[in-house]
């Protein structure tokens, strides 16, 4: 249970930026840390 509820915390956490910019007319600096991230973390 408690491994769900930090998956979802993690997903609202990086799911935070992207609903940011997308009703954002300017884009948040944090969401390019996030795709920079994402984009370093995949193999």
């Amino acid at each position: 249970m408690k491994h769900i509820l930090a998956c979802l915390l993690m997903g609202a956490v990086l799911a935070a930026p992207c609903a940011y910019d997308a009703f954002s007319p300017e884009p948040s600096p944090l969401a390019g840390l996030v795709a920079l991230s994402v984009i370093h973390l995949q193999p």
